[in-house]
């Protein structure tokens, strides 16, 4: 498995418990060019969906969302500008490490403040390339981003097509506005793919950045793909209140600055905004943590049954790790499973959350700065398996002949002295009592 560091590094690990460290190996380092402090630096990797596939000219590419800087800051004061910056690297055939000299920078765009800035990536089936955005960072959506689709690449999720396939995208026809840079830096600007044709939001004109595909994001550090459902679930870090976990949706609006989760955000809500809005299937109160991490659906088999098609997710701040269970899609109360231990001296804090090649949650926890002090967790339990209660009657077991209403042989019939008046129901009762052998059936029953 890849594991990629804040700093800038991305690591090769053997996907093992026995694994030690010297069988982990560098394959990339951007530490240079890397602002990797706070919630910025390194963030994401995504394989192109051809990786490894013989003769395809896709086969060695893999793209990989940092923060780019020209030059390293003096201090980590949040105000420290960057880029928000995705590109494309090669694995050559027959190597094991990425090519650092092949990077094809694909978004650049300017970002005026440390903080917020997203980084859920995958490739969806569609095999278009989707990534989320934050605001810009500052408090209060500060550099008004939240709701503009004409300006530059921020809040929201972007959908693209890095294969550039003429026959269901189109040229970029709109570049991000160009703000006041450092002396000596570069500007903004965009390359190396094409914008699907059945994106929300399109102008032939170039009125629009034609890449969003939904608006509204704050902080959305974590972002992941149901592969049974095709849902896209999103974890937005909250400002002074809520975190909150949405449904992504195309040409969605996250409700972001006017809308806190499912409360009142620092911004009048505006009389007509783009795009419909999309409320969170679940938000928590700082009494519950204080910056939530994503995510993924659990699918596995170590933990089936009691976690099967419930969200896992944790929250960096209080170190907790959660199941929410979106049963017929009303907002459910997350069940609590454990937390990240605290040990004296060390940060133990979670940063993010991925699907093993098992199918298993595994948990990337945040080191000491300058350390490797930082651990990758896995859940296991520490009672017996409680299964699920079955959510059919045909699965309970209760009926020979469920068409009949035929009991099982293993319930006991029994009536009342004064049934209730039921809206004219034909009820019957059955009871089963556990017997470990020593109860006769045929016994009387006395008080």
């Amino acid at each position: 498995m890849f594991v990629v560091c804040r700093s800038g590094e991305i690591w090769r690990v053997p996907f093992s418990p026995e694994a030690r460290k010297e069988d982990k190996v560098k394959v990339l380092d951007l530490r240079a060019v890397t602002l990797g402090f706070g919630d910025s630096g390194m963030m994401s990797l995504a394989f192109h969906p051809d990786f490894g596939v013989p003769d395809s000219p896709n086969r060695g590419y893999v793209y990989v969302f940092y923060q780019y800087v020209p030059q390293q800051p003096a201090d980590t004061d949040p105000a420290t500008p960057s880029y928000l910056r995705l590109s494309r690297f090669r694995i050559p055939d027959g190597e094991t490490v990425l090519d650092p000299t092949s990077e094809l920078v694909m978004i650049q765009q300017f970002d005026r403040h440390a903080w917020h800035t997203g980084g859920g990536m995958f490739f969806g089936p569609d095999r278009y390339l989707y990534l989320s955005l934050g605001d810009e960072g500052g408090s209060k959506d500060f550099y008004h981003s939240g709701q503009k689709i004409n300006d530059r690449l921020f809040a929201g999720i972007l959908r693209i097509d890095v294969d550039q396939d003429p026959s269901r995208s189109h040229t970029i026809r709109r570049k991000p506005a160009a703000i006041p840079v450092p002396a000596g830096w570069p500007e903004s600007f965009t390359q190396g793919y094409s914008i699907p044709d059945d994106n929300p939001w399109l102008d032939k004109k170039g009125g629009v950045l034609e890449e969003f595909w939904s608006i509204g994001t704050r902080n959305p550090h974590s972002m992941c793909l149901d592969d049974e459902t095709g849902e896209i679930i999103v974890a937005d870090v909250g400002q002074d209140s809520r975190e909150e976990i949405t449904l992504a949706r195309k040409g969605g609006n996250h409700e972001w600055p006017f809308m806190e989760g499912k409360m009142a955000g620092p911004a009048k809500k505006p009389a007509k905004h783009i795009g419909k809005a999309v409320p969170p299937i679940f938000d928590y109160p700082r009494a519950m943590g204080g910056c939530v991490i994503g995510g993924m659906v659990y699918r596995g088999t170590a933990h089936a049954g009691s976690l099967t098609g419930k969200y896992i997710f944790g929250d960096h701040s209080s170190r907790g790790i959660f199941a929410l269970d979106r049963a017929d899609d009303e907002q459910q109360d997350a069940e609590f499973l454990t937390s990240i231990p605290k040990g004296a001296g060390e940060k133990k804090a979670l940063s993010g959350i991925s699907e093993g090649p098992d199918g298993e949650p595994y948990f990337i926890e945040l080191g000491e700065a300058g350390t490797d002090t930082g651990k990758i967790l896995r859940l296991e339990r520490t009672g017996p398996s409680v299964p699920e209660p079955p959510r059919l009657l045909s699965e309970t077991g209760a009926f020979r002949d469920l068409k009949h209403l035929v009991a099982s042989p293993v319930l006991l019939p029994y009536g009342v002295n004064s049934p209730l008046w039921t809206d004219g129901a034909v009820k019957n009762r059955w009871v089963a009592i556990p017997n470990d052998g020593t109860y006769d059936p045929d016994d009387e029953w006395v008080e």
